[in-house]
């Protein structure tokens, strides 16, 4: 291996800045669904590339640990569990899990299909190296965006093996190693005409994925039938992970809603009572012209004297009032009691004390 260190790097500025780097899966766990391998290494791969171990470190330590399948922007399907530097040997090792809705993928681990790891990083920073009488490129430093199960591999230092229950490894598909092709009679063209226009593969996959999945929302009996006629033959439980994913996305986007929905709705119910507080404001004006009525009436009734009852004109003296069925009667009243209550009322007695009590007897009427 070359040392690094000692080596003069010559900067260049033509080489791309997205990077594309891969290292075949060493162990697969069957019972956990896990992978591991050697995600990058400071060696010369297959494309006469060598990643920096200290710049792989630095970008795997910042990572978030998504995997992908071949690079595929809508194909998650697992996640990294633990990434181990190995400072003697200059290699990052990674140990990962595959998504159970992700069937289709980890069968293609499982046969051989997909070999090993591939680094997706872009903002690469390149140097150059001479080794052994040649330039190398060197990449010192980049962003990780993700790491895929692909099959193509190009760095030496790795193989594939399952792990067994007992920890041993035993190999699936070696390296170097190739199944027999049958060579295809025709080549086949991985673009479609539309339009005058060519589309790719891949867009034309972008495209179908968006489609299924806005059908899949959609949930009318037509999109439904048409999503269950498109799954035929194909992978159900990767569909079934992608509107789980959009069922989530949902239910996290309407809990960060929940909250502003509340606040705007207490907003409108104040503004609310602000426009009603002119008319309630109003109300009870009116209500309180009312009382006012009400109590300058009462207090009407209560200086107007009951039919039956003596009306005082002069002295301020407290007149017990009865009501003509009232059933209380008055005590008889002597002589002397009728000329002094006439005296009261102000009038002069006859001089006469028979004519007196006669005319005091016919004013104040016994009861």
């Amino acid at each position: 291996m070359t040392n690094l260190a000692s080596a003069e790097p010559i900067e260049r500025g033509t080489l791309p800045e997205s990077i594309n780097y891969y290292i075949p899966i060493e162990r697969i766990d069957r019972e956990k669904r896990e992978v591991i391998g050697t995600a990058t290494a400071e060696v010369e791969d297959g494309h006469g590339t060598i990643f920096r171990y200290q710049g792989s470190k630095d970008a795997f330590t910042a990572w978030r640990g998504n995997i992908r399948e071949m690079h595929d922007p809508h194909k998650a399907v697992g996640r990294a569990l633990e990434i181990k530097p190995d400072d003697d040997n200059k290699q990052i090792i990674v140990r990962a899990k595959i998504s159970n809705g992700a069937e289709d993928t980890w069968q293609k681990v499982l046969d051989g299909t997909l070999t090993g790891f591939s680094v997706g990083g872009k903002n690469g920073k390149w140097s150059e190296i001479d080794k052994d009488g040649r330039r190398v490129q060197i990449l010192d430093r980049y962003d990780l965006v993700e790491l895929s199960l692909v099959d193509n591999p190009s760095c030496p230092v790795a193989n594939i093996a399952i792990v067994r229950a007992n920890g041993s490894a035993t190999d699936v598909l070696a390296a170097d190693s190739e199944d027999e092709i049958s060579p295809s009679a025709e080549p086949v063209d991985e673009s479609i005409e539309r339009a005058g226009a060519r589309i790719s593969a891949d867009t034309k996959s972008s495209l179908h994925t968006m489609r299924d999945q806005a059908m899949t929302l959609c949930g009318c009996d037509d999109c439904v039938g048409m999503v269950e006629k498109l799954a035929a033959g194909e992978d159900a439980q990767q569909r079934a992970l992608i509107a789980e994913i959009i069922r989530e996305v949902n239910v996290a986007i309407q809990a960060q809603l929940g909250s502003t929905t509340q606040r705007v709705n207490a907003l409108l119910a104040r503004d609310a009572q602000r426009k009603e507080a002119p008319d309630l404001t109003r109300r009870v004006d009116d209500l309180s012209s009312q009382l006012d009525e009400i109590k300058t009436l009462c207090k009407k009734i209560a200086e107007t004297p009951l039919d039956g009852g003596p009306v005082l004109h002069g002295a301020g003296v407290a007149v017990e009032k009865h009501l003509a069925t009232s059933g209380v009667q008055r005590s008889a009243m002597s002589d002397a009691d009728v000329i002094q209550r006439a005296a009261e009322l102000g009038f002069a007695p006859p001089t006469n004390v028979d004519d007196a009590i006669r005319a005091a007897a016919a004013l104040v009427p016994r009861r």
